[in-house]
């Protein structure tokens, strides 16, 4: 059985995995994880097919359970490890 940190990641995954779908974009996702979790790419229609236009838009998912949902925002904490620069 997954643990809870991994299904609420499995979750962020398939959400903006359907909102790419949705948008027609596809998503592309990374074997190892150094700040980019995900990539989604933007398709067009050329001549007889569909092809990657070059515009790609890179993901870093967060996903939380103490999130306060208000009626015009979410409001959320970042722990400061959150925000460290990498080295």
């Amino acid at each position: 059985m997954l643990t809870p940190q991994h299904r609420q990641e499995a979750i962020s995954r398939a959400f903006i995995q359907a909102v790419a779908g949705r948008c027609g974009m596809s998503c592309s996702f990374r074997d190892f994880d150094y700040g980019i979790d995900m990539t989604l790419n933007d398709i067009k229609h050329y001549q007889s097919r569909r092809v990657e236009t070059g515009f790609k838009l890179d993901i870093q998912a967060k996903s939380s359970v103490t999130a306060r949902v208000e009626e015009s925002e979410v409001i959320y904490s970042y722990g400061s490890e959150d925000l460290q620069q990498p080295s």
